[in-house]
């Protein structure tokens, strides 16, 4: 069934200002019938001499085109949907993405393409490997529950969520919630009123406005454990905005078309930070969270994970975690620095340090490595390139810079080293001040120090 054009997706490119080069901007793909070819119209700015096209079924090639617009043709032998990447070289720069539909989609492909990692799988052999994920490294991590290093099973299952038999141990970088039992959630319902209030719940806030449909301040039971809505809960807003556009278009969705559409408010085709995040804040201060009676330590009964990790966590013995045992769990030793480099990688929007600061907090930050942007000629430290990039997070900061950001704040930037006083309390993210994160490759490593005003 033919449905001509099915997708467009706009990213903003950065264009170099000490060069002349061009820019993909979009491509456009008309279906087709296995074995016939399928047209991809590739637009943006000129000049621009070649670009590499994967064409999401193993094949990839470099089309030398003459100008844009230009078209590129690809017949596929095997019916089912493929996201396509257009990657400017030589003279051009810029990305994009669009899904094709080949042929009569049966209903198993239809379901992985219209709910479940639309194309991704591109030898069909029913497993996502990490190269073959359209999506930052920190989101196929939320994905991938069992930590094998691939998606399968109930992971690629439309609707699939985690569901434990037993608790994990507590991981102090985790703060999405990925368990979605009857059983998790009578342990979050501390009252026993049959839903979870703002109050009980302890993990990050976007994943609890996502689960909370009718956004009544609640999730009850029945959004808890609805299978049938994929709404993606627990991948969060920047990992999924894989060209760091700013909003998420429907070739980056990992959920269900009706949830894509239920969160698309204004109806205009592309999810908004607002819409999927609201314009709410949360304090993100778990210890504070899990402490339920407020007497400023954890009991057991108040904890969500393994009583191993808990009895590692209380030094003393005594039965309860105080925020100091709490906090031994994070990143930073007894001496308030960092035991091993944290990895920013640069495809990631932000990265969880797992460290909580309190105002009054100074943190040093030093950074060392280097990363690859647009292409392999582009590349940047810490300290960033030797330009800017117009829609990145700080775009008056040099493309590919090391920034942070405290909580829900501002971002910052670090360079290779800086220090700096908190005045307002949140966990640390680190970040890379790029526009377009997909094309990048690298990371850098990390050292936190912090010292608290006595």
């Amino acid at each position: 069934m033919r449905s001509g054009i099915l997708a467009t997706v706009m990213i903003m490119a950065a264009v170099p200002l000490a060069a002349q080069r061009g820019a993909v901007s979009t491509v456009a793909a008309t279906s087709a019938e296995p074995g016939a070819a399928a047209v991809f119209t590739i637009r943006g700015s000129n000049p621009c001499s070649a670009v590499i096209v994967d064409f999401g079924d193993g094949t990839t090639v470099t089309a030398n085109v003459k100008a844009l617009p230009a078209t590129v043709r690809h017949a596929y032998p095997n019916p089912g949907m493929y996201q396509v990447r257009v990657r400017g070289t030589g003279t051009c720069a810029g990305a994009a993405l669009a899904t094709v539909q080949i042929g009569v989609v049966g209903e198993q492909d239809r379901a992985l393409g219209e709910a479940r990692f639309r194309g991704m799988d591109a030898n069909k052999d029913g497993r996502i490997t990490r190269a073959e994920w359209r999506g930052s490294a920190q989101s196929f991590r939320v994905h991938d529950w069992n930590g094998d290093g691939v998606l399968s099973g109930d992971e690629v299952t439309p609707g699939g969520r985690r569901q434990q038999s037993v608790d994990d141990d507590y991981l102090p970088n985790r703060l999405p919630m990925d368990d979605w039992s009857a059983r998790r959630f009578g342990q979050l319902d501390h009252d026993g009123d049959s839903r979870i209030s703002r109050l009980e719940w302890h993990y990050d806030l976007e994943t609890f406005l996502r689960a909370d449909r009718n956004r009544d301040g609640f999730i009850s039971r029945t959004e808890f454990l609805d299978t049938g809505f994929d709404d993606d809960r627990g991948d969060h807003f920047d990992n999924i905005d894989v060209d760091g556009n700013n909003r998420v278009e429907l070739d980056e969705w990992h959920g269900s078309r009706a949830a894509f559409d239920w969160l698309d408010r204004n109806r205009d085709g592309v999810l908004s930070r607002t819409e999927m995040l609201s314009e709410e804040t949360g304090a993100d201060d778990q210890f504070r969270s899990l402490d339920m009676n407020r007497d400023g330590s954890i009991a057991i009964d108040e904890w969500h994970w393994s009583r191993t990790s808990f009895n590692q966590l209380d030094r003393n013995r005594d039965g309860r975690l105080s925020r100091v045992e709490f906090d031994a769990a994070g990143p930073l030793d007894e001496g308030g620095s960092t035991t091993t480099p944290l990895k920013v990688e640069s495809t990631d929007r932000w990265t969880d340090t797992g460290i909580y600061l309190r105002a009054g907090t100074t943190v040093i930050i030093a950074a060392t490595g280097s990363i690859t942007l647009s292409n392999e000629t582009d590349s940047a430290g810490p300290a960033g390139a030797d330009r800017r990039a117009q829609n990145a997070p700080m775009p008056d900061q040099p493309a590919g810079m090391l920034i942070a950001r405290v909580g829900n704040s501002a971002p910052i930037s670090i360079g290779a080293s800086r220090s700096f006083r908190v005045t307002r309390e949140g966990r640390l993210y680190l970040g890379v001040n790029d526009d377009h994160l997909a094309d990048n490759m690298g990371a850098f490593r990390v050292t936190v120090r912090t010292q608290v005003d006595q």
